[in-house]
């Protein structure tokens, strides 16, 4: 989750982030969601 956060904040591309989700599965979107507003 806070992987995927800072690859994201880092300047992640969509292929990056397609990939994430091909390994994470679709419970990687919460995960983000969460930290974002943690973090926030």
């Amino acid at each position: 989750g806070e992987d995927a956060y800072k690859k994201i904040r880092s300047g992640a591309t969509l292929v990056q982030l397609y990939t994430a989700l091909a390994y994470g599965g679709p419970a990687l979107i919460p995960r983000i969601k969460v930290i974002n507003l943690t973090l926030a």
